[in-house]
């Protein structure tokens, strides 16, 4: 009987060992340091787009990938590229879950952690999410905030703050505040903030308290906030 027993035991406990590892391998870690295939032709189009600039007339990369990427993020790769540092180990990336739907998003950024682009997988392709440049800084919290920081000029800027939608295919904006120029007939800059989707107007008072709260970041500082906050790990396209 007690042969019996302990042959039923070990049979229970290796049937709960396989359910465990089973789970574990359908578990999406949050930050893995392993490509997702889908991604490898964003790592590809990178390199062609430098070897074509290099090569050839930058005008050419632009018009062949213009598609794919912004004309502000175009700027932001070969004026980082090609001043200074021309290696490409300054480039990389990091890939983590921001929508808790167990698939991976990539955020394509710098040695520093200044971040360029986001990138999901939408319908087996990567889908451009959002790109960044000098006017416009982004960085990301524990939580999976992501901060975005936007400037055309000293009297029109916005900080916002925005989730990923379910399906990865927009920002969904939680709050924000930022000034819209000057009231023609005052001549005082116009303040707002939205929040729970409903738009107010505010003063300067409120203004204050909202920059200490919930500061508007250059591009360097953005970059500070997201290595220290993130927990991303940075992946060189140099291996």
């Amino acid at each position: 009987m007690k042969k019996w027993l302990c042959l039923l035991l070990v049979g229970i406990l290796v049937l709960s060992l396989v359910a465990c590892d089973s789970k574990k391998e359908t578990e999406t870690p949050t930050n893995d340091t392993g490509l997702v295939d889908e991604f490898k032709s964003i790592i590809d189009m990178y390199e062609e787009i430098v070897y074509i600039h290099k090569m050839y007339n930058p005008s050419d990369s632009y018009e062949k990938f213009s598609d794919n990427f912004s004309q502000e993020w175009y700027d932001e790769i070969f004026s980082a590229t090609l001043i200074g540092d021309v290696s490409k180990n300054r480039y990389g990336y990091a890939l983590t879950d921001l929508n808790a739907d167990n698939r991976l998003e990539m955020v394509l950024l710098l040695e520093d952690y200044t971040i360029i682009a986001i990138f999901s997988i939408v319908d087996e392709k990567p889908f451009l999410i959002s790109d960044f440049h000098h006017r416009r800084s982004c960085w990301l919290d524990k939580d999976k905030t992501i901060h975005i920081s936007g400037s055309n000029g000293a009297d029109d800027w916005t900080y916002s703050e925005y989730k990923l939608s379910s399906n990865g295919t927009e920002l969904i904006l939680l709050f924000e505040y930022g000034c819209e120029g000057y009231d023609n007939i005052s001549n005082k800059k116009i303040y707002y903030m939205i929040s729970d989707s409903n738009k107010i107007y505010i003063d300067e008072h409120k203004i204050t308290d909202l920059h200490q709260a919930k500061p508007y970041l250059s591009l360097s500082e953005a970059a500070k906030n997201t290595e220290r906050d993130a927990s991303l790990t940075f992946i060189s396209f140099e291996k």
